[in-house]
């Protein structure tokens, strides 16, 4: 199958049942125009090649049950492209995420503790059998947790929130604070996002890395810029 002679190989995506190579525009519904009279700017959502790639890549990977880490600098859209996909504002080969997920959204800070981590998460369980927590039956939980590297290092250099969540993907639970017995949680899948390591964000241990495919986000490529702001002005 002969590549196009034009862009980069970054531009395309295969089609498997046409069996050529499609631009990654040419996968959501083309927008010829924005009524911005009826609309804030910080409302305008508008698709580009990088996150219609990016957003492919997410419901690859999420339909598999695959944990995903979004790693990039502020403002390369990827709290908006993650957000935008859990609540099924984005369509991937014409289909919305799956009607048997329910997404939770949580954020971390400087001050994050790995209680308040744990509390969030439980208070949305529902107890399975004894000992295994999980969403409602027939259902599962797509976690999205946003400024993972944020929370601080304690005197030993680890970040309490991290090392709960890493027992979790080791151990597929945590320890009920109260009745001190290991919990099982069943039916999660993590997608997680977080800037460049410095200014305040940690550097995260590769031990709790090394159970995500990592999506590294660019800066936004002149072609983007001048798409979106064509559409704007029309």
């Amino acid at each position: 199958y002969l590549f196009p002679n034009d862009g980069l190989v970054y531009d395309y995506v295969f089609n498997m049942t046409l069996k050529k190579w499609n631009k990654w525009m040419d996968l959501c519904d083309p927008i010829d125009s924005i009524d911005v009279k009826n609309i804030s700017y910080s409302e305008i959502i508008i698709s580009t090649t990088d996150s219609i790639r990016n957003i492919y890549l997410i419901d690859l990977l999420m339909n598999q049950n695959k944990h995903i880490c979004m790693i990039g600098n502020t403002g390369t859209g990827k709290t908006t492209n993650i957000t935008q996909y859990l609540l099924g504002n984005t369509k991937v080969d014409k289909k919305s995420i799956s009607s048997n997920v329910i997404p939770l959204t949580m954020t971390f800070s400087a001050n994050t503790s790995a209680n308040q981590t744990q509390d969030f998460i439980d208070s949305k369980m529902d107890k399975r059998r004894k000992g295994i927590y999980g969403p409602p039956a027939g259902k599962k939980f797509y976690i999205y947790i946003d400024d993972l590297n944020m929370p601080t290092r304690e005197v030993y250099g680890a970040q309490p929130p991290i090392e709960l969540l890493r027992q979790w993907f080791d151990q597929n639970g945590w320890y009920d604070r109260k009745e001190l017995y290991l919990k099982q949680l069943i039916d999660l899948t993590y997608i997680t996002s977080m800037g460049i390591p410095g200014g305040g964000r940690q550097e995260i241990t590769n031990r709790f890395l090394r159970h995500f495919n990592m999506i590294g986000y660019i800066e936004m490529s002149n072609t983007s810029k001048v798409h979106i702001f064509s559409i704007i002005l029309k």
